[in-house]
Parts: C-alpha cells; sequence; structure tokens
C-alpha cells in the first residue's frame, strides 16, 4: 500500500492546489462550476473502506476511464446537473457512470448505464458521505484487494552441479 499519496481528479481552477500533479495542470479541466468543485473535492478527501482509500480510488480501483465533467454555469444547475461521467470495466459492472449533483435536495445521484439493451439504473438521494459506499456497492469488484504478481525477467536456471568422482 502507497502512503502518503493522494489521487487527484484531472481538473483544475483558481486557488486548487494539485501538489505533484501541478505541472499537468494545463492540460486539466478548468471547471467553473462551485457545486462541481465541492463534489470533486470531497471525492478526494471523503475517505471508505476504513480509511484505507477515498472517493476518488473507487473509480479509480473499478477501472473508470473516459472521464468527463459535466460543468454548467451556476444558474443552470437546477436544470443540468453538475457531475462526472466514467466508463467502467471490470467483472461486477460494465458501462457508463455518472455521479450528478442534486441542488434542490442537496445529495448526490448516481446514474448506471450498462450497455446497449441494457436499462438504466438510478441511486437517489446519497448524501455526501455516503456516496463512496453507494460507489462501492454498485461497481468495486474488490479486485483492487487481490495482489497481483507481474513477471518481468524469468530467473536465471541453476547450473547443474558436477559431483566428485569416488574412487
Amino acid at each position: 500500500m502507497i502512503t502518503g499519496a493522494e489521487t487527484r481528479f484531472p481538473a483544475t481552477w483558481e486557488g486548487r492546489y494539485l501538489g505533484i500533479n501541478e505541472r499537468f495542470g494545463a492540460s486539466y479541466t478548468a471547471i467553473q462550476n462551485p457545486y462541481l468543485r465541492d463534489m470533486i473535492t470531497q471525492m478526494e478527501r471523503e475517505k471508505v473502506d476504513g480509511g484505507m482509500r477515498c472517493t476518488v480510488n473507487v473509480l479509480v480501483d473499478a477501472g473508470a476511464t473516459n472521464l468527463t465533467f459535466t460543468d454548467p454555469v451556476e444558474e443552470e444547475s437546477v436544470t443540468t446537473p453538475p457531475g462526472m461521467t466514467a466508463q467502467i470495466a471490470n467483472s461486477k459492472f460494465t458501462g457508463s457512470v455518472f455521479v450528478g449533483y442534486d441542488r434542490g435536495a442537496d445529495t448526490y445521484f448516481i446514474d448506471l448505464t450498462a450497455g446497449e439493451g441494457s436499462e438504466a439504473r438510478r441511486i437517489d438521494d446519497v448524501h455526501f458521505n455516503e456516496l463512496g459506499e453507494r460507489l462501492i456497492e454498485a461497481i468495486d469488484d474488490r479486485e483492487w484487494l487481490k495482489a497481483k504478481v507481474v513477471i518481468t525477467k524469468k530467473a536465471p536456471k541453476k547450473k547443474a552441479q558436477t559431483q566428485p568422482e569416488l574412487v
């Protein structure tokens, strides 16, 4: 387990400290919506799994790719919810996940779309401190808990030792 490392979304805004990722800041998505900023910050800080990881790590460990942000101007946040979309492909869930903010209820929601022909599923009324656990229930196959061994170079074969002759 790597300790002291933080996972950050590729998003930036004025005053956001990216730490070691600061050198990539120019390629990150600039976020304007304050509700989306709060959601990103909460997902990067809110601990799950007994403090072993943060909510953002649930997405990373589930194999999230193609991360995009929905960043409406603040006045449109009621009709167009701010949020983020990611593609997930693992043994538990394959499809699209949208985590959005419901401004009227002051809660989050999770939309799960599992590919063509599948009916979308929504998890409503998710409070900020429940978001990580709801994502774990929906998309986390727990593969991150299993050690993976990759052999990069085969070990040399032992040379047979010659036995001295008995005379």
